[in-house]
């Protein structure tokens, strides 16, 4: 029997270390906790970000994982059971919302159709089964980005300039706000005078300053002295039923309070 090979060892490790980290990790960071010489690590990164299972940022130059292996474990969906496993999802979704229903698994740069329900409202409708939507310009396409390995990075460029990657400017988000994983939004700006930085600003002080989320299995004792007034728990926050949502949140009550009561004198001192 042949042995093993070192490279392929080296290469699941460092796919391993970075599908654990948050947030990505540098050059040095991958070679110092896997015990590699930074000139093989980078070796290593290089043709991982070659082949798509990592990307870099090209702006901190850190690493995370890549597209492609999202893509690879999408290969081996089996679309009729998906769809078997949905339809009567489906056919409830389309009732309530009084809208049309797709079910769609990311193919590439592509969200395929391999699920369609109709409105329920009578009109003339054609069946989109195995029809190609462009991620960065419909809606779904966007859910899917949101929601892969390292797609919540990949998604901000083509939300708020569409027209750069071939979309249409009017699909412009006025605001897209990535520090929680996987979640963003647009909002008209009304108040005069409030940038949209600034607004972006505003927001991040608040998520970070004053509610804060986890998704690490934590318990109370966690939280012991924590300053946020509460902070969400990801895992255990839930849709219930399609109509209900459960929203777990942890907080140290005496000294949440007591920083919220700091931060409100701080601001009558700037009055």
């Amino acid at each position: 029997m042949p042995g093993r090979i070192q490279s392929l060892e080296r290469g699941a490790a460092v796919l391993s270390l970075l599908g654990a980290a948050s947030p990505d990790l540098s050059l040095a960071e991958v070679a110092d906790a896997l015990g590699l010489a930074r000139p093989t690590a980078h070796g290593l990164l290089a043709t991982l970000v070659h082949v798509g299972f990592v990307a870099q940022d090209e702006h901190t130059r850190r690493y995370r994982l890549g597209p492609g292996l999202t893509s690879l474990q999408q290969h081996g969906v089996d679309r009729h059971d998906l769809r078997s496993t949905a339809t009567s999802w489906c056919d409830s979704l389309a009732a309530r919302t009084w809208a049309e229903v797709l079910v769609c698994v990311r193919v590439g740069d592509a969200a395929e159709v391999v699920h369609h329900v109709f409105r329920p409202d009578g009109s003339e409708q054609r069946l989109r089964v195995g029809e190609r939507l462009p991620l960065h310009a419909t809606a779904v396409g966007r859910a899917l980005l949101a929601a892969s390995t390292g797609g919540r990075h990949a998604l901000v460029g083509p939300l708020t300039d569409p027209a750069a990657h071939g979309g249409d400017p009017a699909d412009a988000f006025d605001l897209v706000i990535p520090s929680l994983p996987g979640h963003g939004f647009s909002i008209p700006l009304t108040t005069t005078g409030l940038t949209i930085p600034r607004h972006a600003e505003l927001f991040a002080e608040l998520m970070t300053g004053v509610l804060g989320y986890h998704e690490a299995p934590l318990v109370s004792i966690d939280f012991n002295h924590d300053s946020h007034s509460s902070t969400v728990d990801l895992a255990a926050t839930k849709v219930l039923g399609g109509r209900l949502a459960r929203v777990a949140a942890w907080y140290d009550n005496e000294w949440g309070f007591s920083c919220r009561m700091g931060d409100v004198a701080a601001l009558l001192g700037k009055l």
